[in-house]
Order: structure tokens, then C-alpha cells, then sequence
């Protein structure tokens, strides 16, 4: 998968853990709806400053974030090796 696709599946899971909805995230971090839907669904390539949005509203620092997206691809790297 792509680091987009990853990133959007990553946004996902934070906030499926928070237990809200997509509506209520974009709102929160004044991101378009649409364009989180988009993100969540890996068609976006995002700034930074978005990036440094969705952390910032996880409560988790940047590089915990790009943590979890690595998890992500390690995990997908490993189920197609076998």
C-alpha cells in the first residue's frame, strides 16, 4: 500500500479509538469533510500542516503518528510475504 493509503487507514483507527465521527473530526480541525473522507480513503496527498492538524487533535506527536502508519506498512510488507 501506498504511504496515503496508510495514512488514511492509520486517521481511521484514531478515530474510530476516540469514538467519533469523520463529520465531527473534520470539524474539529477545520478540514473540509470531504477532503477527510478523501485523506481517510488514501486519495489525498496532505501538507504538513494538516498532518500537524490530525496529531495535534489525536493528542499524539508527529513522529508517533508516522509510527503507527510504519506499523501499518510492516504489517501489510509481512502478510504478502507469506
Amino acid at each position: 500500500m501506498s504511504l496515503q493509503e496508510n495514512l488514511g487507514i492509520t486517521i481511521k483507527a484514531l478515530r474510530a479509538e476516540k469514538g467519533i465521527s469523520q463529520e465531527k473530526l473534520a470539524l474539529s480541525t477545520g478540514i473540509d469533510r470531504r477532503y477527510m473522507s478523501d485523506i481517510e480513503n488514501g486519495r489525498r496527498n496532505i501538507s504538513l500542516e494538516i498532518i500537524e492538524k490530525l496529531a495535534a487533535f489525536f493528542e499524539i506527536n508527529i513522529s508517533k503518528l508516522f509510527q503507527r502508519i510504519e506499523q501499518i506498512d510492516s504489517f501489510d510488507k509481512n502478510k504478502h510475504k507469506k
